[in-house]
């Protein structure tokens, strides 16, 4: 497995001290752990695409993580298509207030404040879309160093070492 290293070996074995499975869960070191070029829901080749994700441990409201991992062409354009239908409907929102702005300078009271308030409704439906949505990616748990990543393709675990083991929280 190539891991953009012009040592193979070498990066095998950083991917195994960095990586390994726990389970059903996907565990990695929080800095800049580098995951095989191959789709973490599909185990498809990722093609050296690459996308970045937040995610949030559900125990604890304001740890979160960043990481970066693979994702197939399918994967990543409806990643990437559910984040801009939430930009979208914030735009269609600010485009409405535009409106209401403009009926207002034309003397047209009853239509600017139904566009004023359909604007708000969009911006804030857009900003409730994005967070609310399903996400491909999740935290099952997050340490000081460590994540536990959940919904990984068992054939993209099945290359990682299987450790039980108990961090000290």
């Amino acid at each position: 497995m190539d891991i953009d290293s012009p040592h193979p070996e070498e990066s095998d074995e950083i991917l195994k001290e960095n990586v390994w499975r726990d389970g059903p869960y996907l565990v990695l070191r929080r800095k800049k752990t580098q995951l095989p070029d191959r789709c973490i829901l599909c185990n498809a080749p990722a093609e050296g695409k690459r996308l970045s994700f937040r995610v949030r441990d559900p125990h604890a409201i304001l740890e979160q993580a960043n990481v970066k991992v693979g994702l197939c062409p399918y994967h990543r354009s409806r990643e990437v298509w559910a984040q801009l239908r939430g930009w979208i409907l914030m735009l269609a929102g600010l485009g409405m207030l535009a409106l209401a702005d403009l009926l207002r300078t034309n003397g047209i009271p009853y239509l600017e404040t139904f566009a004023a308030c359909v604007g708000v409704l969009l911006i804030i439906a857009g900003g409730v879309y994005r967070r609310v949505r399903p996400k491909l990616l999740t935290a099952k748990r997050i340490e000081r160093q460590f994540v536990w990543l959940e919904n990984i393709h068992p054939d993209y675990l099945a290359e990682f070492r299987d450790v039980a083991i108990e961090f000290e929280s």
